[in-house]
């Protein structure tokens, strides 16, 4: 559920690639975690998008917090790795 969620939100980026992985179920025997209310606490985001081009690694985490504040109420940790289509596009050019 929460991961649909933020396959939609951050489909605003237009995403060559989005990979989301929950991580949850490797924090469900945490002390803090037995407590919540919402099973899916722990995410990963891989996306690749040309909506990052020229922008700073922490202006792209901050675009995609953004983006997910609503869900951010509701995650206890998320991991993200946002990059530039132009940067992955360069540097497979030069392997």
């Amino acid at each position: 559920m929460m991961e649909a969620r933020i396959r939609t939100r951050l489909a605003v980026f237009n995403p060559t690639v989005l990979k989301i992985y929950n991580d949850s179920h490797l924090h469900s025997h945490h002390q803090a975690m037995r407590a919540q209310p919402n099973p899916e606490s722990h995410f990963r985001v891989y996306i690749v998008s040309p909506s990052f081009a020229n922008k700073s690694s922490l202006v792209r985490h901050r675009m995609v917090l953004n983006e997910l504040r609503e869900e951010m109420k509701l995650i206890h940790a998320l991991q993200i790795t946002a990059k530039d289509q132009e940067k992955i596009n360069s540097a497979a050019a030069t392997d």
